[in-house]
């Protein structure tokens, strides 16, 4: 817990927050005391969901980021640039394009989610045999489409990190 940690101020030079503001009780309070702890030219960089990207708009309680009840939090650019702001940084640049990776992921399973795409185990399966083939045949196109499915998740999670709506940002700030 940071905000029980005694060190003196002015001890670190650079902190970094990598999907974790999210999940703090108080981040405001947080971030506070990450000011204190840095020196006077120190740099905080957070990563976390962009509750204001394009596929959290489209898939709202489906976006794979919300993550409830994990995150207690979700931030925008907007938002966690007002939070900064109060607990004294100013805001260097904000990043959309960060972990095409992570952002691919997150759309892949948004989208599934939205669809209720759910494979059925083989406990679920009867012994009846047209069960049991069609959904080999369902196993089998999940398995050919997954390429052209993962690609096409790729093209758009970048195109929406070009425009600014990606599901991730990483902001870059300084020490007031």
């Amino acid at each position: 817990d940071i905000l029980a940690i005694n060190l003196p101020e002015g001890f670190f030079d650079v902190i970094t927050l990598w999907q974790t503001i999210e999940h703090l009780g108080y981040p405001l309070s947080t971030l506070r005391k990450i000011n204190e702890l840095l020196k006077e030219d120190g740099v905080l960089t957070i990563e976390c969901p962009n509750f204001s990207s394009f596929t959290s708009r489209l898939f709202k309680d489906k976006w794979q980021p919300l993550m409830l009840p994990r995150h207690f939090y979700q931030f925008s650019p907007k938002t966690i640039k007002k939070m900064l702001y109060l607990a004294n940084f100013h805001v260097i640049k904000i990043s959309h394009w960060i972990q095409p990776l992570m952002n691919l992921v997150a759309l892949k399973i948004s989208i599934l989610r939205f669809l209720n795409f759910e494979t059925r185990t083989k406990e679920e399966l009867t012994d009846d045999s047209s069960n049991i083939a069609r959904f080999k045949r369902r196993k089998i196109l999940w398995v050919v489409s997954r390429k052209i499915f993962t690609f096409f998740c790729f093209v758009l999670s970048s195109l929406f990190a070009v425009f600014k709506s990606g599901d991730i940002i990483c902001v870059y700030c300084k020490k007031k």
